[in-house]
């Protein structure tokens, strides 16, 4: 079931993309690699996998493969990256350069057989995930202390693949340092390898019908095989259980990518931790025991690519949820972005996060050390001038980082946050910081404090420490490693011309057509618009500085230096920009939980 104020998917709807993939290439490599991994056809069903799943699993990631994408994979703008020999070519470079340093023959990196192998194994859907088996059992699969491990297990649909399984499966052992000890034993009529390593780690792997099955226990397995060796579907449809949350079910059922983790039924030990500290005391005091589920999807539509997830469970007052902030319809750190930038903004309960882990800390802590604790805090209610909760109650909730005209250039990018009182947030801005101060002086309401860490290089610039120059309003906090940038944003804050206005992000077509997809009230947004990438500087400034990495850690070995890669030769800038043009993401709190939602196109 969907929160009331969750709309429907459109055709325009943005479209959502990690800080990290925004940031750099090798970033955006690891999004569109980790999305098709998860693809899923407009139309799908909830893995038919997961219903046979054991009753007692409590955690899975689920891929419904790529077979059923035929009807989007034309049209859907990731996964026509995803199929472009262009990308594949990038792929494979830039894994045989990670891999060998670029020194190595790049034949024995991701080359177009192994990257045909890795498309055909994707075809196919997959499970793997955790069964509970208890605290009590004793021997195999359990610690030192004689506590049961949960057990892990891979289920996948080798339907036409059992040769690529079978070739895979023997390079792993040829390439293996240590060969395990292997042998064969039957479980519930069906011939199981067993497999120990030399640390005394165990696995269990079968065929039972189409299905390869890996566990990580032999009860595992038997159960396993139980489920998968028979032609119908167990009684019992796990998905059907009770603490089943119905908003994960529907997340579930349209999407390929689909993961799930119920903690409620992981069994903790009264004697969790140790004699120092009492993590039942802990973790009830942040309710985590309310924690109901977390769960996410990912679908891939026509044109879009849709993810939602949650985080169910308590979010009243002292709980670990409540630290997300509270819903808003607007963010006072938008009003800095300009219209070609790209956004990130969070709000979080700074002062409640200090107070909700004090609390579960004193809770857990034996009476013999609450002393300490209480030393702690008075050391810095001495540092501070005043105690913690009220020094963090300073930062109002919001957090943005902003990169103007989505620059790929970090020290071009700025950080906001919202405050008040700057006398005394540049008071423990003074006490926290751990560089040198070369400078603090005022203009107008503003108040501008500069610190220099000299153990710190300087990107760029060779011989310097790094230097952060911040800036503090009667209600903002802003950081940036380049002085006019801060001045740039500083000037925007202060601006209300209609020049101003008109080249807000806020006001931007693109952005509102997008934040339309969306909640009007979200505690956490992001926005980027591709269309304003510098793509061929973005690739100049990632291969740059991946040479520049790989010549340090030379360096550091005291090896000889490796010679310039170029990952990127022979790849048009402008493949990206033709398959990626907005994304958005976006995140609200109810008294049920935390959410997400998010897009790509």
């Amino acid at each position: 079931m969907k929160p009331a104020n969750v709309r429907q998917p459109s055709l325009w709807k943005a479209r959502f993309v990690s800080e990290g993939a925004a940031a750099s290439a090798m970033g955006l490599l690891a999004l569109v690699v980790a999305l098709l991994l998860c693809a899923s056809p407009l139309f799908a069903q909830t893995n038919p996998m997961v219903e046979r799943l054991p009753a007692d699993t409590w955690a899975y990631l689920s891929w419904g493969g790529t077979a059923s994408l035929k009807s989007v994979s034309s049209t859907n703008t990731v996964l026509r990256l995803w199929n472009d020999p262009a990308f594949s070519a990038l792929l494979e470079n830039s894994f045989a350069t990670v891999s060998h340093g670029g020194g190595a023959a790049k034949s024995s990196g991701l080359t177009p057989e192994r990257m045909a192998e890795i498309r055909s194994a994707l075809e196919n859907p997959v499970v793997i995930g955790f069964v509970n088996q208890g605290f009590a059992n004793q021997g195999e699969n359990s610690d030192a202390m004689g506590h049961g491990l949960p057990s892990y297990f891979l289920i996948y649909d080798a339907t036409g693949k059992k040769e690529l399984i079978d070739k895979l499966r023997h390079e792993r052992d040829e390439h293996m340092t240590e060969r395990p000890q292997v042998s064969t034993i039957p479980i519930g009529g069906v011939s199981v390898e067993k497999r120990v390593s030399k640390g005394g780690d165990t696995s269990y792997e079968a065929q039972a019908g189409t299905y390869y099955i890996v566990a990580g226990s032999r009860h595992t397995m038997a159960e396993l095989l139980t489920r998968f060796g028979a032609g119908a579907a167990p009684a019992v449809s796990f998905t059907q259980a009770a603490d089943f949350p119905t908003e994960c079910r529907e997340m579930a059922r349209d999407a390929t990518l689909s993961a799930l983790a119920l903690p409620g039924r992981i069994s903790i030990p009264a004697q969790a931790g140790n004699a120092g500290f009492d993590f039942r005391a802990f973790s009830s005091s942040l309710h985590l025991d309310q924690i109901r589920a977390a769960c996410m999807g990912v679908t891939f539509e026509k044109q879009i690519t849709h993810t939602r997830g949650a985080v169910l469970g308590d979010t009243s007052r002292g709980s670990i949820l409540n630290v997300a902030g509270d819903n808003r319809d607007s963010f006072a750190t938008l009003p800095l972005a300009s219209a070609n930038s790209s956004f990130k903004g969070s709000v979080v309960d700074y002062a409640g996060l200090y107070n909700s882990l004090f609390t579960a800390i004193s809770a857990g802590l034996p009476g013999n050390r609450a002393p300490f604790l209480a030393a702690v805090v008075a050391f810095l209610t001495s540092t501070w001038g005043m105690p913690p909760d009220q020094a963090l109650g300073l930062f109002t909730g919001e957090f943005a980082v902003i990169h103007p005209d989505n620059t790929t250039d970090p020290s071009q990018s700025f950080y906001a946050a919202t405050i008040h009182d700057p006398d005394k947030v540049v008071h423990i801005l003074e006490h926290l910081l751990p560089g040198e101060r070369a400078s603090t002086n005022q203009d107008g309401d503003v108040i501008y404090l500069t610190t220099t860490f000299s153990g710190v290089p300087a990107s760029g610039k060779p011989g310097q420490g790094l230097v952060i120059y911040f800036a503090l309003t009667p209600n903002m906090l802003i950081a940036s490693k380049e002085q006019d940038v801060l001045r740039r944003a500083v000037a925007r804050m202060h601006s209300t011309t209609g020049a101003a206005q008109a080249d807000a992000l806020a006001g931007d077509p693109d952005f509102q057509k997008a934040r339309a997809a969306l909640p009007a009230k979200l505690n956490s947004l992001s926005y980027t618009n591709y269309a304003h990438y510098n793509w061929p500087k973005l690739f100049a400034e990632t291969q740059k500085s991946l040479n520049e990495q790989m010549q340090e850690a030379a360096r550091n070995a005291k090896r000889p230096a490796p010679p310039p890669v170029q990952i990127f030769q022979g790849m048009d800038p402008a493949m990206l920009a033709r398959y990626l043009h907005v994304s958005i993401g976006g995140g609200w709190k109810n008294a049920t939980g935390v959410y997400f939602d998010s897009y790509i196109q």
